[in-house]
């Protein structure tokens, strides 16, 4: 296709869960063809200038473009930055150029976030990606959320054991007092037996601790966006609302174990884990092995045992966005009962060989399948039948 109008050239955004392109930039356009979607900037191609001198000074920019796009990708997110700044500086017209800045810069801030001690130069770089890209609504409502984090969590006192770093309010008495004990004492020991169990160890090897925040509830809502009925949060971070520890504690410890979960999740599965085995693992691990994790899938299967089952499709995404909270809370049983049933007749084993199998790109379907001979969508009805007897 040489002599072509720019190709899209696809990246997906992984830590921010966004699909974004980047343009290299041609010297003759050409039309597209049938099945190329028309590009979203729509200056993807500048014609070649006449005269050699802006000729030669066009192809130094869209060199340099194409270098930094091959920097970008092999994860070289401050070169790439450079390079591309020189390309506007070079050319400031060029949307191209300026689009592509903006990405790189949104890809790099999201790095640096996720160290506390480099956050600050991240939210400066991810305002200088919304100057260059207006439109994007994706980095403006990053930005705003950025933002209020720091408005809300910026002054907290903060805490520090091996693997985590806990921030939570000063005025709080009962945090400054054997709060953050308890809090940091029991992440420890759960880190030590997850770590086991899902092979993976984060917050090791120079990478940032786990952070954690203590939150009151409205202080929750207003950074999450969840209702009354969510215990506590992960987005690469562990939020909590706690509004009396001393009557709370022991569904403190709870939704600690359940949102460190999803840390693990993430470290030994990436973010491809589907809704149903993500949540379902953390709500089976909320409890330690033993008589109350029994009791809670018993408790899952009485409750599922008067529900009409989902498809396992219908709980792949988040399940915190299905609807009402009834939806919710009864996709979070089917979740737990389905993922007690895989540990009682397949073994615990198979639950996190489907985790780590996503980050090798195998789907959970054909881990069960290959570990069992039994595919997902059976085990699931069998399920169903086993709950109307």
């Amino acid at each position: 296709m040489s002599g072509a109008r720019a190709w899209v050239f696809a990246l997906v955004l992984l830590a921010a869960g966004i699909t974004w392109r980047l343009w290299p930039r041609e010297a003759a356009p050409a039309p597209l063809p049938p099945e190329v979607s028309p590009p979203v900037i729509e200056r993807g191609v500048r014609r070649a200038a006449v005269a050699p001198p802006p000729q030669r000074i066009e192809d130094e920019w869209t060199q340099k473009n194409a270098r930094a796009i091959e920097l970008l990708n092999q994860g070289e997110l401050e070169e790439a930055v450079a390079l591309f700044a020189e390309c506007v500086a070079g050319d400031p017209g060029e949307g191209v150029f300026r689009a592509n800045l903006a990405e790189a810069l949104a890809r790099l801030a999201r790095e640096l976030y996720e160290d506390v001690e480099t956050r600050g130069l991240a939210i400066e770089h991810l305002e200088h990606a919304v100057e260059l890209a207006p439109e994007r609504a994706d980095l403006a409502d990053l930005l705003a959320r950025w933002k209020a984090e720091a408005e809300v969590e910026g002054d907290f006192w903060t805490d520090r054991s091996l693997h985590f770093r806990l921030s939570y309010d000063g005025d709080r008495e009962e945090l400054l007092g054997s709060g953050y004990d308890l809090v940091l004492r029991t992440l420890e020991d759960a880190y030590a037996e997850f770590a086991d169990l899902f092979g993976v160890r984060p917050a090791e090897d120079g990478e940032p601790a786990i952070e954690v925040v203590l939150l009151q509830r409205e202080e929750f809502g207003r950074l999450t966006g969840l209702g009354h009925w969510a215990g506590g949060a992960y987005n690469g971070r562990i939020r909590v609302p706690v509004a009396d520890l001393a009557r709370e504690e022991r569904q403190l410890v709870r939704v600690l174990r359940h949102e460190l979960v999803h840390a693990f999740v993430q470290e030994a599965g990436g973010r491809g884990v589907k809704g149903w085995l993500n949540e379902g693992i953390a709500e089976y691990l909320e409890q330690p092995a033993g008589a109350r994790r029994e009791t809670a899938i018993q408790d899952a299967r009485e409750r599922a045992s008067a529900l009409e089952l989902r498809s396992l499709d219908e709980l792949g995404g988040t399940l915190a966005s299905l609807g009402s909270v009834e939806e919710i809370r009864d996709a979070y049983t089917q979740s737990l009962a389905f993922v007690g049933w895989i540990e009682h007749w397949y073994g615990e084993r198979v639950l996190f060989e489907m985790v780590s199998g996503c980050r090798d790109g195998v789907s959970l379907e054909a881990t069960f399948e290959a570990r069992t001979r039994v595919s997902l969508a059976r085990a699931l009805g069998d399920l169903a039948q086993d709950l109307k007897r």
